[in-house]
């Protein structure tokens, strides 16, 4: 059987990258081809807030080479995923750029956020460092990508997501907004300065002297492994601290110039590298960390190995499992009652399962409901009273590992509506969602107030529910451990809900 081919392009901050991978049955992804063209995309959307006509139309000239190489794996470009990071986010003519990028050549463009990032670079960590999994997770670790227009950065308490920030931060915009002032250019103490409040919180978070393992993600960090002759596994370099420091050092005093005629590199694939890796050495200097790991791979790669045919199942799970800690980790950061949100997520999820032919909702959907039940209190840290609001707020406000903007906003109108009102006309926040997704969330959020009701007293008295329909009722039978009264009167109080959705009246038999 023939292997199936998939293939990635990023437009990042100063480069294209292609990355075409097969995915032999009952194997492993193997990448089968990549390149990569520089472009200074981002100098220009940082310095002027557009992207100049001469390098649109370098960009379509390097797609339809892309396009050439692709169509020599039978791929066309709507076969290609093709993904914009931080410069594409900011340019005021983004849409002007995607539209003549896919008029001449056929590539569509999908531009992602910052928290698509973070889940992108951890699918490339786990696809790269695979066989250091176990080891990595016996203590805590920072993934960080230093990028020319954001930083991405992740804190894993012994192999668990405990914090995610996708920070405004880059060192190529940076550099810009240093050229032309008194200091001319950026120096290791104003970039240091300009560090410290990001360090302040991440040491908050997770103290950085506990961190032992230190992952640099993205094309600065694969650039100086190359130029570092870095010790090679399958899929990643090893640098040690002093390797790294010493590498830091020399680029800084070497100019471009110098910098292009020493090591090859192309002139736009210097921009912000030295900045680069000082940013990466002052995350590691307080860390515990004595070498750094740097994955062979990047976004194209974790977008493959997200997107490819028979997944890696542990590597999938393991991602499902980082989204549910990273949400415990929001609840906690908020004093939420985490024996309450657990069961109310457990409770909504049997309901869930027990009911695919009513709602005909995904797996994805089934995540968002856990998400938004284990959230679902947290406005009480704000004031008791009117709480699924303020609940709404500080989730539509927070980031959540491996979940994109559009995930945030479903999760925040169905914690809004575990309670109180339904969604009216001047509800902007639900109006302005997608219909499929203003239908998600009132399945959803129906699901959710019922599971809630069942545990009024955060006393967990209810447990194995079983749901039987009867005609237009809907009963739930349980395991008790104590008196249900209280939840009976809650349930009764709040299934209006469920009854106009699913059309069947709940009953606690």
């Amino acid at each position: 059987m023939v292997p199936k081919l998939s293939a990635v392009i990023n437009v990042g901050s100063t480069f294209l990258r292609l990355v075409i991978a097969e995915f032999p049955e009952g194997r492993e992804m193997h990448v089968v081809e990549q390149a990569t063209k520089f472009m200074g995309l981002g100098r220009e959307v940082y310095t002027t807030g557009i992207i100049r006509k001469k390098t649109i139309f370098q960009a379509i000239q390097i797609f339809l080479q892309y396009k050439e190489l692709l169509t020599g794996y039978g791929l066309t470009p709507e076969s290609v995923r093709v993904i914009g990071t931080a410069a594409l986010r900011e340019a005021r003519n983004r849409d002007t750029f995607i539209d003549r990028v896919e008029v001449r050549t056929g590539f569509r463009i999908q531009v992602l956020d910052g928290i698509e990032e973070n889940r992108l670079s951890y699918m490339a960590v786990q696809y790269a460092l695979k066989d250091q999994w176990v080891l990595l997770s016996k203590h805590n670790a920072m993934i960080a990508e230093v990028g020319g227009g954001s930083t991405e950065l992740i804190l894993l308490r012994r192999g668990m997501i405990c914090a995610v920030h996708s920070l405004n931060f880059g060192t190529v915009r940076l550099e810009e907004a240093y050229r032309g002032s008194q200091l001319e250019e950026i120096t290791p103490q104003t970039l240091r300065q300009s560090m410290s409040t990001t360090k302040e919180i991440l040491d908050d978070e997770m103290k950085l002297g506990t961190i032992k393992s230190f992952i640099a993600v993205g094309n600065y960090a694969r650039l100086a492994a190359e130029i570092a002759e870095a010790a090679e596994g399958d899929r990643y370099w090893r640098v040690n601290k002093t390797q790294w420091l010493q590498l830091t050092h020399l680029i800084h005093r070497l100019s471009p110039e110098e910098i292009v005629r020493r090591y090859g590199i192309p002139a736009s694939a210097v921009e912000g590298f030295g900045s680069a890796l000082l940013a990466f050495f002052y995350l590691l200097e307080d860390t515990a960390a004595d070498e750094i790991f740097i994955p062979k791979v990047g976004y194209s790669e974790g977008l493959l190995v997200e997107l490819g045919p028979g997944i890696d199942q542990e590597i999938q799970s393991r991602f499902l499992l980082q989204v549910r800690a990273s949400a415990l980790s929001l609840g906690k950061k908020y004093h939420f009652d985490l024996e309450h949100a657990k069961h109310v997520a457990e409770l909504s999820l049997q309901i869930f399962d027990q009911m695919k032919k009513d709602h005909n909702l995904d797996p994805r959907s089934r995540l968002l409901l856990e998400v938004a039940a284990i959230l679902h209190d947290i406005g009480t840290y704000i004031k008791p009273s009117g709480h699924h609001k303020h609940s709404q707020y500080l989730v539509e406000n927070s980031e959540i590992f491996g979940l994109n903007r559009s995930d945030i906003g479903i999760i925040g109108n169905v914690v809004r509506y575990h309670r109180k009102t339904m969604p009216l006309p001047s509800h902007l926040t639900y109006i302005n969602l997608p219909r499929e997704d203003r239908l998600a969330v009132l399945k959803l959020a129906a699901i959710l107030r019922v599971a809630d009701a069942l545990d009024r007293g955060h006393s967990q008295k209810i447990t194995n529910l079983r749901l039987e329909r009867h005609d237009e009722e809907m009963h739930l039978k349980a395991d008790y451990t104590a008196d249900v009264a209280s939840e009976r009167f809650s349930l009764s109080d709040k299934c209006n809900m469920f009854e106009d959705v699913y059309g069947y009246k709940v009953i606690l038999a």
